[in-house]
């Protein structure tokens, strides 16, 4: 989902598409989602035409934080380690 948007939005970028227009298409396809994928999708940077002025969103590619109180749980399996 992320990646049809990133492409949307860089085609649009380089035809000179408005900015509300962008973020109208965006609205109406996260509208078309389960709420909570819409919310855990949602895009938090900042899109320009040139990188330099662009803001990258790197929570998706943030490792999941553990809720507190969990224990700490080392699982391992070896098999023909002979």
């Amino acid at each position: 989902m992320r990646l049809t948007l990133l492409i949307a939005s860089l085609a649009m970028a380089m035809t000179g598409c408005s900015n509300e227009k962008m973020a109208e298409i965006a609205a109406s396809t996260q509208a078309n989602l389960p709420t909570s994928q819409a919310q855990e999708d949602a895009f938090e940077g900042v899109i320009k035409t040139d990188i330099r002025d662009s803001t990258p969103d790197w929570k998706p590619f943030s490792s999941k934080k553990a809720t507190e109180g969990s224990p700490n749980i080392l699982a391992s399996s070896a098999e023909s380690v002979g």
